[in-house]
C-alpha cells in the first residue's frame, strides 16, 4: 500500500490540475482562481473518518489541524443520504485545507469515494456550495465494501483556547 501522505498530496494535486485545466469561463475555474494565484498556503489536518451504510449511509469526520494560527483547532464534517454504498469503514485520513479553515463553517458540498476488499483507499473532498475547493483528505481503508457518494453536508469549525 502506498504511503498515505503521498496519496493525500497526489490527490490534492489532481484536484488542482482539474481546476487549472477547466475552461477559463467555467464556474469551477472562477470559484477557485485564488488557489491558482496565491502562494499556495495550506493547513494540514488529520482525523478519523467514519462511514457506513447499505443504500442509506452516514459519514462523519473530525479533522484536527496542525497549525492553530487562525484560531481554529479543527473542523467537524457530517453528512447522510442514500446512494451507491455498501459496507462500513473507520479509518484515519490526512490531507490539507487550501482555504483558511476558520472561515468554512456551515453548509458544504463533498465527494467521498472508497473501495476495499481487505485494503483500499478512501478519499474525502470538501467544497463550498459554490464549488470552491476547501480541501482533500485521503486514507487507507480496511474492510470490504464500496461507496461513491456526493452531495451536501455540514462543517463546524472547532475553536479552542
Amino acid at each position: 500500500m502506498q504511503n498515505i501522505e503521498d496519496l493525500a498530496a497526489a490527490n490534492l494535486q489532481r484536484h488542482l490540475e482539474i481546476i487549472r485545466s477547466a475552461p477559463k469561463d467555467s464556474i469551477i475555474y472562477r470559484a477557485n482562481q485564488h488557489l491558482l494565484d496565491d502562494s499556495g498556503s495550506t493547513w494540514a489536518g488529520a482525523g478519523l473518518l467514519e462511514f457506513g451504510g447499505l443504500y442509506w449511509w452516514g459519514a462523519s469526520c473530525e479533522l484536527l489541524l496542525t497549525d492553530f494560527s487562525t484560531g481554529a483547532k479543527g473542523v467537524q464534517f457530517s453528512a447522510s443520504g442514500h446512494g451507491a454504498t455498501a459496507g462500513g469503514f473507520e479509518c484515519e485520513v490526512v490531507g490539507a485545507f487550501v482555504v483558511d479553515p476558520s472561515t468554512i463553517g456551515g453548509s458544504c458540498n463533498f465527494v467521498l469515494g472508497v473501495g476495499a476488499i481487505g485494503e483500499g483507499v478512501i478519499s474525502l473532498t470538501l467544497l463550498s456550495t459554490q464549488g470552491v475547493l476547501y480541501g482533500n483528505f485521503t486514507g487507507n481503508a480496511s474492510g470490504v465494501g464500496f461507496a461513491d457518494v456526493s452531495g451536501s453536508g455540514s462543517l463546524s469549525v472547532l475553536f479552542g483556547s
